[in-house]
């Protein structure tokens, strides 16, 4: 007899055969036809399932409790399916002759085919990356192309087209609705018998001495030193989902109590059943049956009849742990998490193996089929929170409730393999998205906007965009992009979005950098990009606005520069929010960790980045003797002389914390205004889930000063409706309420060309420009520190100390062996400079 850990995942198990003997023994003699009808039922079934796990659904139930099951099978019958048939009689014959039934089609062959298609295309290709596969999707993604744009156009009005469309309402809705309604009838009835039938075992300790252990499924169970024979040592062995006891040196092959999803059962009498998602969601609750639906009245039969010795973990225990580990409002907690918990209850001590938190490429330490790895990727990033749940395994570890078996619990970083052409498109496509989304916001109208709006209007202003803003995208593809083809006043509107789009910020981009840049090249790529924008405007415009092609191509172009920057903007307010409800909880936001200085001399040094610190004397010596130093953001200690190499605080953006343990870190601006909280995860988008989980780090001591300090600061200096202080005024403010005085240096408030004393990058220069013309008000700025200055509570560095004009020399020593220390190159002397210098090329010259 085989083990039940060794079935393969989704298989029937032996118990269901021993339960319903006539109906295995009807199935193992069928005729052809029966056979056909079998196949068809589960062809149908994984259907039914597979549209509901890659549309709206499974994660509308996420939101669901598991006790609501009657509530929504009522709800189903009585409102879904009059709906769909309604679709069936009226709507969707009416899609033949409807002046938008093209753009409705574009629509739900997008649901229903397109976004799965590249959901799922995109995470089996990043895990399995094999030619086949590759070059299956993209066939499938060159059909549906093909279908978008050819096909749907040639279908849509005639009657073969009608009668596709309710073949296919019938296959996405009305086929997931049903097995909806199957696996609900089935959940009621089981909620009803797990009442009835309480669980009648026990898992508590044997003894004072008793031990217990839970072993996850993930790669670290076969790293390191093998650790079967102390697993078995323990009273307690809990185990997952479709484990392996093989190798048994590595994994043992003890198990007292299998956390499954009750399709399965074990076959032995020593291991015991729990089922700890089962009351998590409406979604889990389902989940039970599927996607063998075709099993359903088994798999339900099986548990009913073992209820007594399946233990279905309560919905108020999930609840509870949900609240403990901080999950998001649609996310529960793991399987793992849940034993853990159930465990920590009745024991002191607890002992884990096999877990590291979805970290790594490979999910488990067995081969993963492809239908695991979709799920695995909704587990890790849509129903549960892996660094939520790490940082509260964390405090366990802390307090000594649990520990690790092996003595380094570090997740396994499986090899991977090399990567296909379509990984690194994938790869590269994601960052340019999320690049373009930036910058089409930047200069746009999204992020001035965003200085209207204070940082804690976070969530009222993510329900806007997704209930107000997103419903109205929506009906611009819909209706008014096609619309604008055969509009009298189509050319105008063309020529204002290409000029709100690329006109505008290409003239305002240029005139910035060439501003400060004066390179040929960049003067020739700006000149050459504005003679094409132009030419567009004039000749392409006029050509493309009455066809097809321009219809398509305006749609593209309101998704990449509309759609892109909404979706961006989305992205990041709810890792705003989720950053937010961190600081609330743990009142980052009002301890200010400053402390006073003991010397009022020599006490707090507030270093900016102008130019002027590495013009005129050299104070790096003066500025090491400070008791407190202050840096921001991306300052630069390379010429020691000039910057010196002290640092107490580094008031940053938060995208990249000090490394030093010696070095504390403030983000100054977060809260200034909704731009601000956004910009933390910006441009780096596909990062905001890192940078959001090292701000929630435990080992992160970052303080959030608080709004209300920074609108009481704004009042002091006088900004205007739309700007907010610099960071350097706030660390002034901040120090100053906790010192008497202050010394300032690195200051210059925007007057001169450079703004920085370091090289500054293209996208440093833009937003330069904005802070000093748009976010913030530099004269405004130097009259408070003026006036501060007459109070006797600021000076400047330059002002306090004498000339030293005796060791210059050893300071540019000391900036050269610098400068050659970290293997900097001399710049190239320019080619061209030095042949009309000479007036005629000449071999010295060449």
């Amino acid at each position: 007899s085989v083990s039940w850990g060794q079935h393969p995942w989704g298989a029937t198990s032996d118990v269901v055969r021993a339960i319903n003997p006539k109906r295995c023994a009807w199935r193992s003699e069928q005729s052809p036809a029966m056979e056909f009808l079998a196949a068809l039922q589960r062809f149908l079934c994984r259907s039914s399932f597979y549209v509901s796990l890659l549309g709206l659904k499974i994660p509308l139930g996420l939101v669901v409790r598991a006790s609501r099951a009657r509530e929504a099978l009522c709800l189903i019958l009585l409102l879904v399916v009059p709906f769909n048939l309604y679709c069936h009689i009226s709507l969707l014959p009416a899609l033949r002759f409807a002046e938008n039934g093209q753009a409705i089609w574009q629509v739900l062959i997008a649901l229903w085919i397109t976004i799965p298609l590249i959901v799922v295309g995109t995470v089996i290709m990043s895990r399995a990356r094999s030619t086949g596969l590759c070059s299956a999707f993209g066939m499938a993604a060159l059909a549906v192309v093909i279908t978008h744009w050819l096909a749907v156009p040639v279908i849509q009005p005639t009657m073969l087209g009608s009668g596709l469309m309710h073949l296919l309402f019938a296959f996405f809705e009305d086929g997931s609705t049903l097995g909806w309604i199957w696996c609900l009838y089935h959940v009621v009835k089981l909620h009803r018998c797990s009442k009835e039938k309480p669980y009648r075992h026990s898992i508590k300790p044997k003894g004072p001495n008793g031990k217990a252990i839970i072993i996850g499924n993930a790669p670290s169970v076969l790293a390191g030193e093998p650790k079967g024979a102390e697993v078995d040592s323990f009273d307690h062995v809990v185990r997952f989902n479709g484990y392996r006891v093989e190798p048994a040196e590595y994994t043992g092959s003890k198990v007292t109590l299998h956390f499954c999803n009750g399709r399965q059962l074990p076959n032995s009498d020593a291991v015991k059943a729990a089922l700890p998602l089962f009351n998590a969601s409406l979604t889990h609750a389902v989940y039970l049956f599927m996607p063998h639906m075709e099993d359903t009245r088994d798999t339900c039969h099986n548990l009913m009849a073992n209820m007594e010795d399946v233990w279905v973990v309560e919905e108020d225990r999930i609840l509870e742990l949900r609240k403990k580990i901080c999950c998001n409002f649609w996310q529960v907690p793991s399987s793992g998490m849940v034993a853990i918990d159930a465990f920590l209850s009745e024991y002191r001590h607890l002992s884990i193996h096999g877990f590291s938190f979805f970290e790594g490429t490979k999910m488990h330490y067995f081969e993963e089929t492809p239908l695991q790895l979709v799920t695995s990727w909704l587990e890790r990033f849509v129903t549960h929170d892996p660094p939520s749940e790490k940082r509260w395994v964390s405090s366990l570890i802390e307090t000594n409730r649990v520990s690790f078996l092996s003595p380094s619990p570090a997740p396994v970083v499986v090899d991977r393999p090399s990567a296909t052409t379509a990984s690194n498109i994938m790869e590269s496509v994601v960052p340019f998205l999320c690049r373009a989304s930036f910058y089409v916001s930047l200069l746009g109208l999204k992020i001035p906007a965003g200085l209207l709006f204070r940082a804690s209007h976070a969530k009222p202003a993510m329900r806007l965009l997704i209930f107000v803003w997103c419903p109205f995208l929506a009906y611009c593809h819909m209706s008014l992009v096609p619309s604008v083809r055969e509009s009298g006043s189509g050319l105008a509107v063309w020529h204002t979005l290409i000029a709100m789009w690329i006109t505008l910020p290409l003239l305002t981009v240029g005139s910035v950098i060439l501003g400060h840049v004066r390179a040929r090249s960049t003067l020739l790529f700006f000149f050459s990009a504005f003679i094409a924008v132009i030419s567009f405007h004039l000749v392409a415009v006029p050509r493309l606005q009455p066809t097809m092609l321009g219809s398509v191509m305006l749609q593209a172009l309101f998704a990449f520069f509309e759609d892109g920057a909404t979706a961006g903007w989305l992205w990041c307010l709810y890792h705003v929010t989720k950053l937010q409800d961190h600081v609330a909880k743990n009142k980052l936001a009002g301890q200010c960790p400053i402390e006073p200085a003991s010397s009022t001399e020599d006490g707090v040094l507030i270093v900016g980045n102008a130019p002027t610190v590495v013009t005129g004397q050299r104070l790096g010596v003066d500025i090491d003797k400070f008791q407190e130093v202050i840096r921001f953001n991306g300052f630069q200690i390379d010429m020691p002389s000039y910057t010196g190499s002290k640092v107490s605080y580094h008031f940053c953006n938060g995208r990249k914390l000090p490394e030093s343990k010696t070095v504390r870190a403030a983000l100054p601006i977060f809260n200034a205004s909704l731009t601000h909280a956004v910009y933390l995860f910006m441009p780096h988008m596909e990062d905001a889930r890192t940078t959001c989980d090292n701000l929630m780090s435990c080992k992160a001591s970052v303080w959030f000063v608080e709004e209300e300090r920074l609108l009481a600061l704004r009042k002091k200096i006088g900004c205007r409706l739309w700007q907010i202080p610099s960071s350097g005024m706030v660390a002034i403010d901040s120090f100053l309420s906790k010192n008497s005085s202050v010394v300032l240096h690195g200051f210059n408030f925007f007057q001169s060309g450079a703004i920085h004393y370091f090289k500054e990058t293209p996208l440093e220069l833009v937003t330069s420009w904005l802070e000093r013309f748009v976010t913030h008000n530099p004269a405004q700025e130097k009259r408070w520190v003026q006036t501060l200055m007459q109070d006797g509570r600021a000076t400047f560095l330059a002002d306090r100390c004498p000339d030293r004009a005796g060791s210059e020399e050893e300071g540019q020593k000391k900036d050269k062996a610098k400068v050659a220390e970290d293997g900097e190159l001399r710049r190239r002397p320019n080619l061209l400079r030095a042949l009309l210098k000479d007036g005629l090329p000449s071999q010295f010259s060449i």
